[in-house]
């Protein structure tokens, strides 16, 4: 098993030093927190556990903040040791205590992607005290990276049936070559809010919890009423619901354009850089859905 030395895993932030299976088998060692990860660790304490470990460690990859498999792998194992933990309600029942009741998470996908629109979605939850029976399913929202399509489905159908508001919106592909992802980023979180506070209608008892940064110039909401959570989908279960049902929808919508651009595994891919995408658009060039504004190019000419 090989891994890149002094690597930082985003939103888990944690360095790993290195570990390979000739000179540290089935261990990985790292530097910030301290800890060493073994299948004997005290910290394991079920078959479950060990088999998961034993599983991650036995195989050869280079773990790298760009491959999804090593961060959801990183993302399980620090769950286990309490290095991080899921998303929860504490952001949420702050607010609540603070008698604001409508909680407005929201989430975008698809802003790396080579190809297709970005989507944003909110999510707002009835107030709980403690999650009944009838919201059992908040205990498997997560950041959506980390679930598989079968869950992500799932869950986003029991957030739609169970929340009190929600909203999915898009910026579609000629307004990001327009005016470049950044601008359509915000542009996509503004319109999700904008649709949100016309179902809550006259109560000025809600707050926003943004995934990243705050965004500006947000009609009725402002800096005042937002909070931004740098890694929000893995803090707040309002956000990290809103990242599921913003990455069902526009996952549904790529395997559509699959079909009209063949060429591209759109349906496999959803739209984003990999080895495979590249390749197509050296053989076959760009689509009317690529991304102009991103500097693609380069893989024309590779």
């Amino acid at each position: 098993m090989i891994f890149k030395g002094n690597e930082i895993i985003p939103s888990i932030g944690f360095r790993i030093l290195y570990t390979t299976a000739k000179t540290s088998p089935l261990t990985i060692n790292v530097v910030n927190p301290p800890f060493t990860f073994t299948p004997d660790n005290a910290w394991v304490k079920t078959n479950k556990e060990k088999a998961l470990i034993k599983a991650a460690l036995s195989k050869d990859f280079i773990l790298s903040p760009k491959s999804t498999k090593s961060y959801a792998l990183c993302q399980q194992i620090c769950y286990y040791v309490g290095v991080m933990s899921k998303p929860n309600l504490s952001f949420e029942r702050k607010l609540w205590n603070k008698n604001i009741k409508y909680v407005i998470g929201i989430d975008e996908v698809g802003r790396g992607a080579f190809a297709g629109p970005i989507i944003a979605a909110g999510v707002i939850f009835p107030q709980t005290k403690r999650i009944t029976k009838k919201f059992s399913f908040l205990k498997d929202v997560n950041d959506s990276k980390l679930l598989k399509a079968n869950v992500r489905r799932r869950l986003a159908k029991k957030i739609k049936t169970f929340s009190m508001h929600w909203a999915i919106e898009e910026v579609n592909i000629q307004t990001i070559n327009k005016i470049g992802i950044g601008r359509a980023n915000k542009m996509v979180f503004r319109k999700v809010v904008k649709n949100l506070l016309s179902q809550i209608g006259d109560s000025e008892k809600y707050f926003l919890f943004c995934d990243g940064y705050p965004v500006k110039n947000i009609k009725k909401i402002g800096l005042s009423k937002q909070l931004g959570i740098i890694d929000g989908d893995n803090k707040s279960i309002t956000i990290a619901a809103a990242s599921i049902i913003a990455k069902v929808h526009r996952d549904s919508l790529m395997r559509k354009l699959g079909r009209s651009y063949p060429f591209y595994k759109f349906a496999k891919n959803k739209g984003y850089g990999t080895k495979a995408h590249q390749n197509a658009l050296k053989m076959h060039g760009l689509s009317k859905i690529h991304r102009k504004s991103f500097n693609l190019q380069v893989f024309l000419n590779s």
